[in-house]
């Protein structure tokens, strides 16, 4: 044990409290000039390492970022360093590495704030305030709120893509999703299918040929077992004919022994004095007769011969004949000919529906992309000359998404209509419901944006304001016009003022369901989305005048 002395006096110690002791008692009221003669050995090798340490992990990213390129090197004046090793190289092993960042991509394309700026995506227009947020997308520049800045994506320094040598910066939506190689899903495709099917066929076979069997063995059974009763059909089976019975259902398969089965193949339950042994008449296995798990079963041969389609005059008798088949073999027989048949049985009124429901919603969502961009062309060409092309293509659009809209709306609550008597049928009516409600109310919200950017280019239009004198000139001899839209924006006002009828008779029903079901905390929200959609059926209603109620 190594001896601990005073730092201070070396005066011998026993212990470290002995020691602490004497430095507050003896040593209390000295002045430490000098901190790193008093330093503990301890804090001493502890800085010694954190040094090494230091020193190795800079050593390790000065070798890593020498051997690579990190200037753009897509400059034009050809002022790109280059860092790595070399007798070329112009940066010396152990120099400050230059590292590009965000602050380095140029901002000569950036817009600039002005007043009442608004964020630039079109479904947003928030206010840019320190709220909302100013940022400006570090690719095309414009000026976004937080909420869609909130991608990144590799930049040059002169603002252009470079997923290899970039470095990350905050960019818009828009920006992301229009890079080269987002969502694209041409890569390498290794096509397994040939052998997957060449491994599966030999199963397939199999499963048809055992099928196939134990079909030809209970039409053979069915038709001689029909062909016996059918020789006097009013007698009851008595002990002989009961034997010549069994005599037949022996002949068509081989009866497996009692001695060599403990267990039942189909629920493992051991065998016992309860629990007895059955043979199956189409595979001959031993299996038991427990109607709990359904193991094996009586089942009328005239059922057997229905679900078979056999006909004849000797295959449905007067009286009924019952033979026993195990659970395996009745779905090896049956379970082909049952997918069949409920492939060709018409749908539910609940699946027609929902079917329905689906191929709308395909069409709504492949529709909307394309008005999304026509409304992004009319966004930009704001101020400036109106194309009217885009124009007309995207008020026809938005007239083909409004027809859709209404007829989505028209089967989801037809299909809410529906008398069901099954409780999961109820449960599953009430969530497509639920579901196609939600669906309509996200995709009206963009609809409504072409009125806006339509209303606002007319304001541009109309030019600068005038004085007060001029507008009362001109307010003296105005002429109250016949009508103030056109007969495709009424029309259009119309459909959209029924559409907006429709959702708030919706919202209204599912405040009312939720307030008795006491889901009070559904209750805000919908409320939230009640009181939007008065506001904007007052805005369609200011907006078409007495056209509204004209018929």
């Amino acid at each position: 044990m190594s001896e601990i002395t005073c730092p201070i006096c070396n005066e011998s110690m026993v212990t470290l409290l002995q020691l602490n002791r004497h430095l507050d008692d003896a040593h209390s009221e000295i002045k430490f000039v000098n901190n790193e003669d008093t330093a503990s050995w301890f804090s001493k090798q502890v800085a010694k390492s954190r040094a090494k340490q230091l020193q190795s992990v800079t050593s390790v990213f000065t070798q890593a970022f020498g051997k690579l390129d990190l200037l753009d090197g897509s400059d034009t004046d050809g002022s790109s360093t280059s860092l790595s090793h070399g007798p070329a190289s112009a940066t010396k092993r152990g120099s400050p590495v230059p590292i590009l960042t965000d602050e380095n991509v140029t901002r000569k394309h950036w817009q600039k704030l002005s007043p009442n700026q608004r964020c630039a995506e079109v479904l947003c227009e928030k206010p840019l305030s320190a709220r909302n947020g100013c940022i400006n997308c570090r690719k095309c520049g414009k000026l976004f709120c937080h909420k869609h800045t909130m991608y990144r994506m590799k930049l040059t320094k002169n603002a252009m893509h470079d997923p290899t040598n970039g470095t990350w910066c905050r960019v818009c939506e828009t920006c992301y999703k229009s890079r080269p190689g987002y969502n694209d899903h041409k890569g390498v495709v290794i096509d397994l299918t040939q052998d997957f099917r060449r491994m599966r066929q030999p199963h397939i076979d199999q499963q048809e040929l055992n099928a196939n069997r134990l079909e030809k063995r209970l039409v053979k059974l069915i038709s001689s077992l029909s062909s016996e009763i059918s020789k006097d059909p009013g007698s009851v089976w008595p002990l002989n004919r009961l034997r010549q019975k069994y005599a037949i259902d022996k002949e068509i398969v081989k009866w497996q022994a009692d001695g060599e089965v403990t267990d039942c193949p189909e629920c493992h339950n051991h065998f016992n004095f309860t629990l007895r042994k059955h043979h199956c008449r189409v595979c001959g296995k031993v299996v038991c007769g427990n109607l709990n798990s359904d193991c094996s079963r009586d089942v009328e041969i005239n059922i057997l011969a229905a679900k078979l389609d056999i006909k004849g005059p000797d295959v449905m008798p007067v009286t009924p004949i019952s033979t026993r088949i195990c659970k395996s073999c009745k779905n090896t027989v049956l379970s082909r000919r049952n997918f069949l048949h409920d492939k060709t049985a018409p749908l539910p009124p609940l699946l027609k529906k929902y079917e329905q429901l689906c191929h709308l919603r395909m069409v709504i969502e492949s529709t909307m992309p394309k008005f999304q961009e026509t409304l992004e062309i009319l966004q930009d060409a704001q101020g400036q000359h109106t194309d009217q092309q885009a124009t007309a293509d995207a008020t026809k659009i938005r007239k083909k998404l409004l027809n859709t809209c209404a007829q989505f709306d028209s089967i989801s609550r037809s299909l809410s209509n529906l008398t069901l008597n099954i409780e999961n049928e109820r449960r599953l009516q009430q969530n497509i419901f639920l579901a196609a409600v939600h669906f309509l109310q996200i995709n009206m919200l963009p609809l409504r944006a072409l009125p806006k950017l339509l209303k606002s280019a007319k304001k541009l239009k109309t030019g600068p304001n005038k004085s007060s004198q001029q507008e009362a000139v001109e307010f003296k001899n105005f002429v109250l016009p016949t009508s103030r839209l056109t007969d495709t924006e009424i029309a259009d006002l119309r459909q959209q003022l029924i559409v907006m009828e429709e959702q708030k008779f919706l919202v209204s029903g599912m405040v009312e369901g939720a307030t008795q079901r006491r889901k009070y905390n559904e209750i805000p929200p919908l409320e939230s989305s009640l009181r939007e959609l008065d506001k904007e059926i007052d805005r369609i209603r200011c907006d078409l005048g007495t056209d509204a109620f004209e018929n």
